[in-house]
């Protein structure tokens, strides 16, 4: 009997079940990334101007709003991609022609609210992850500039 592969419309018949979705979670990268590193370069701008010190302490609070705010901004497209990665496995149908489909159809029948539901556990989870990455690196960075 000749072998059949299972095919979705954003996958590949030579792109393994693992590497499913790989362009939907680079392209909420794109916005995640940008509006994490925008929000914290921000906050030390407005923290200048200010006369507040950056250090690991306000870097951490700097990163923990960076993090909310780039888990919000990026979570539409991370929750889309979670639908379009899963549909047509374990017997779910395949419901979603791509990332644009999978927008189009969950706002029309669910409301623009249903491209965040989720996202409160998300920012629970990145806020915390971003303060101790930025808090650390701002705690780090005096002893790492080597005399500059």
């Amino acid at each position: 009997t000749p072998h059949t592969t299972h095919h979705t419309p954003h996958s590949t018949p030579h792109t393994p079940s693992p590497f499913r979705g790989v362009q939907y979670a680079n392209a909420w990268a794109i916005p995640y990334t940008a509006a994490l590193f925008a929000t914290n370069d921000q906050l030390k701008r407005m923290a200048k101007n200010s006369n507040i010190q950056v250090n690991g302490l306000t870097g951490a609070a700097f990163g923990a709003v960076s993090g909310m705010v780039s888990t919000f901004v990026g979570f539409p497209i991370e929750s889309m991609r979670r639908k379009l990665q899963a549909q047509g496995t374990g017997g779910r149908p395949v419901i979603y022609s791509g990332l644009i489909d999978a927008f189009r159809q969950n706002v029309a029948n669910n409301g623009i609210r249903s491209l965040y539901v989720g996202c409160g556990a998300n920012i629970l989870k990145m806020a915390p992850a971003q303060a101790i990455t930025f808090g650390c690196k701002d705690a780090l960075e005096p002893i790492t500039r080597c005399g500059r």
